[in-house]
């Protein structure tokens, strides 16, 4: 359980920053708000997987 929480916080400023990065990128008139979103929450469920599997045995 631990390890999923923490995941999901290093997931969400993961993904964060990548949306971060890549709206600055492309610019702010050319960002939409659903490749922001997948890209936050698609590293914030990658993140509680990785969190899962790195404390399975603990």
């Amino acid at each position: 359980m631990r390890g999923a929480m923490l995941g999901w916080l290093f997931g969400f400023l993961t993904g964060g920053l990548a949306s971060a990065a890549w709206s600055s990128y492309v610019g702010p008139e050319q960002t939409a708000w659903t490749p922001v979103l997948m890209t936050t929450f698609g590293c914030a469920a990658a993140g509680v997987i990785i969190g899962m599997i790195v404390n399975w045995r603990r």
